[in-house]
């Protein structure tokens, strides 16, 4: 099921709105980036990435336009990158999407922020160059996004970096069937992504080597590494919120525990807090739920983590309600009801 392009002005509505529930809204953005790439679609996230004062939905904003591999939004994402004022997670989930977009015109702004004095921001720009890098040597297009292409879903072809079972553009390109990670050991590919003195590139294709390993019988163990190196608190941020942000797209009952430390650890970067919480929303359940609950409401003093939190909690909210069938669904009054979908 897919929103229809008929919900754009709704969507638009409530995406807009810095006064609606931030889970709606966070609804809203999720819906774009499944409808066509265009101007209608690339607007309401270029201005939330520009002006919105939550800096969790210039965050999503930003993500949203580099999994629609939107060359279009190249100019406010660089923007972005350039704020050194800006929240660092915004920073570099703008440069990702500049190294998701596949364009090598983006080569010079990337490079520029190589230096960078926020490490996040440095590790991020050497991923997206190394993708640029990789996309080029297998002859991917060079930007995705056309007008009119469906968002993420159309590139699915090898050499893209869209993973066709998770409908995400990585970060690295690397093989994600479980065919092509089976040529190492569960084991082994732990040992790689638990390797701090590796490229981070390496612990990448390590990390999503372990996320292919679902449905299998090696499954569990792929998501203990995975949890192991979510705990590393030693480790890199940036590592381990794409590591959270993996085992959302898993959703395994037995990263709970282990996601739920991550989130309480009040100490631990909030990219990686963040992650946490929304990897539990994947998860969902009761247990979920009270947890996620003790993070809302003013509880939480980090502001992006407190965000999660609602948007996970929605997310789980929305897992156990059989009457509602779309995650996507909003109204421009910031609600939940439908907005115009098709299957």
């Amino acid at each position: 099921m897919s929103v229809s392009a008929a919900s754009l002005p709704a969507l638009t509505a409530a995406i807009l709105r810095p006064d609606a529930p931030v889970a709606h809204r966070m609804r809203g953005i999720f819906a774009l980036r499944g409808l066509p790439v265009g101007p209608g679609t690339r607007e309401p996230l270029t201005t939330l990435l520009t002006s919105d004062p939550s800096a969790l939905v210039r965050h999503e904003a930003a993500y949203a336009l580099g999994q629609m591999q939107d060359a279009g939004a190249a100019a406010a994402l660089g923007a972005a990158l350039a704020n050194t004022d800006e929240d660092v997670m915004v920073r570099h989930e703008a440069a990702e999407a500049l190294g998701a977009i596949g364009d090598p015109a983006a080569v010079p702004t990337l490079s520029h922020y190589l230096n960078d004095a926020r490490v996040e921001v440095r590790e991020t720009c050497v991923l997206a160059l190394e993708r640029l890098a990789a996309a080029a040597a297998v002859g991917a297009p060079s930007a995705g996004g056309a007008a009119g292409a469906p968002g993420g879903d159309a590139r699915a072809a090898a050499g893209t970096g869209v993973d066709p079972a998770f409908k995400s553009v990585d970060p690295v390109l690397v093989p994600s069937t479980p065919a092509a990670a089976g040529r190492r050991s569960v084991a082994e590919w732990a040992a790689a992504l638990a390797d701090t003195g590796a490229p981070l590139s390496t612990r990448y294709a390590a990390m999503f080597a372990l996320r292919a390993a679902r449905g299998t019988a090696d499954e569990d163990a792929a998501v203990d590494a995975l949890c192991a190196a979510a705990a590393d608190g030693g480790d890199s941020a940036l590592l381990r919120h794409e590591v959270c942000y993996v085992l959302g797209q898993l959703a395994p009952a037995r990263a709970v525990a282990p996601l739920a430390r991550v989130l309480a650890t009040a100490g631990a970067p909030p990219m990686v807090r963040h992650e946490a919480a929304e990897a539990l929303g994947a998860i969902g359940g009761p247990q979920v739920e009270a947890l996620l609950r003790d993070y809302t409401g003013g509880k939480e003093a980090e502001a992006v983590v407190r965000e999660s939190c609602e948007v996970a909690l929605d997310m789980s909210e929305w897992l156990g309600d059989a009457t509602e069938l779309h995650y996507t669904h909003v109204v421009a009054g910031g609600g939940s009801e439908p907005a115009g979908t098709t299957a």
